[in-house]
């Protein structure tokens, strides 16, 4: 019993060297990151290149442009908006949408009928 309190002692510690304190922008709370910003930009590409190969791109220079319009009038009123943000459309039959650190994928709902905004 002594032994496993210490192990759980020892890891508490080490876990709480991990990372760095900052303060959520949003919540205005302190929360701990384990990643900071250069590789948290450095993974969101890495992970974007890697969702480009699997999906592609979708093909059509008018999306792409008015995803990408109406994605930086939203980045701008961000609370990180000094960040260089990018907007793709995906080649993809799923409905879907996701971040990768400032990479956000939207997938093209083309093959369902949907269409407008």
């Amino acid at each position: 019993m002594r032994l496993s309190l210490l192990s759980i002692a020892m890891a508490g510690v080490l876990l709480t060297g991990c990372g760095s304190t900052m303060v959520n922008p949003v919540t205005g709370e302190s929360e701990r990151s384990i990643m900071d910003e250069p590789t948290e930009i450095a993974e969101g590409a890495k992970g974007h290149q890697e969702v480009l190969k699997e999906y592609g791109v979708y093909s059509n220079t008018a999306v792409q442009s008015y995803v990408n319009a109406v994605g930086q009038k939203l980045a701008a009123q961000s609370h990180r908006n000094q960040l260089q943000w990018h907007f793709t459309v995906l080649d993809s039959p799923e409905i879907n949408a996701f971040c990768l650190a400032w990479w956000l994928c939207l997938r093209h709902p083309r093959h369902h009928g949907l269409h407008g905004q």
